[in-house]
């Protein structure tokens, strides 16, 4: 969640949403490490989908997102267009 923190792309959509609620818990679930990864996914879409039309995420934005999430082992992974996916574990 640290290298998420410090994304330059990251801080651009959680500030620019409108569901700040969906990002506070969204940094939470994370931080705690621990949970149904599918309330995880439910509250990124909550927050991507509050960004405004001009400011959502771009396929670059999320494959950063995407290798950062890689870098660190972490179950999950993002599409194009930056919504969060749990990795199938088999």
């Amino acid at each position: 969640m640290i290298s998420m923190l410090a994304d330059s792309s990251y801080q651009r959509i959680s500030t620019t949403a409108e569901n700040q609620l969906s990002v506070s818990r969204v940094e939470t679930f994370f931080s705690i490490q621990g949970g149904e990864l599918a309330i995880a996914v439910q509250l990124w879409k909550l927050m991507v989908e509050s960004v405004p039309a001009s400011m959502q995420p771009v396929a670059g934005e999320a494959a950063t997102w995407d290798a950062i999430a890689a870098d660190n082992d972490m179950p999950i992974s993002f599409d194009s267009s930056g919504l969060l996916v749990v990795n199938d574990e088999n």
